[in-house]
């Protein structure tokens, strides 16, 4: 009959946000061995195709084994995933903490609070192009991983953060208000 992939089991809990939707605190999941975690999440949202409709990227967040998983970290046997859901304040935190790292690493002549005010005063692309500019103008290697991944938390400021425009509210939080 030849190689089949070993069944396991997986086990994934629910935070209360998601209780609403799966109607569980948890459940026990069979998949094939080799399955790695970004494919298992994937698997969870086309079985509750809310939660992704409901909770924007970034808004989410998991734990495997009690540590933050990798998107190919293989599934094992025996496995616990928790899922929750992260309120604005606690990604704000994050990005928060990961620019001010970028600012004082790259030397940037400017301080998370004069980011955060320029965002709030945005007056549209211009504004968002000269964040940009301010970041990669410091980044002396050209490598576009690097670029990437420094822009990646430009963007979330921007996503995450306060426009007066939006009435004070982040487009994230303007988003979350439409759905």
């Amino acid at each position: 009959m030849g190689n089949f992939l070993k069944p396991i089991k997986v086990k994934v809990f629910y935070d209360k946000e998601l209780k609403k939707i799966t109607g569980k605190d948890s459940e026990e999941s069979v998949v094939s061995e080799n399955l790695n975690f970004i494919n298992f999440l994937n698997f969870i949202f086309s079985s509750y195709p809310a939660i992704p409709k409901r909770f924007i990227p970034g808004t989410l967040g998991s734990l495997l084994n009690g540590k933050e998983p990798k998107e190919n970290d293989l599934l094992k046997d025996g496995d616990k995933l928790e899922i929750k859901v992260f309120e604005i304040k606690e990604i704000r935190k994050k990005i928060e903490s990961q620019v001010r790292e970028i600012i004082n690493y790259y030397q940037v002549d400017t301080t998370f609070e004069e980011i955060k005010e320029v965002v709030f005063n945005e007056n549209g692309q211009e504004d968002f192009n000269k964040l940009i500019e301010l970041f990669v103008s410091k980044i002396q290697s050209g490598n576009l991983d690097e670029i990437n991944e420094v822009l990646k938390f430009v963007n979330a400021v921007w996503n995450y953060f306060p426009h007066k425009s939006l009435k004070g509210l982040a487009p994230v939080e303007k988003l979350k208000e439409r759905s």
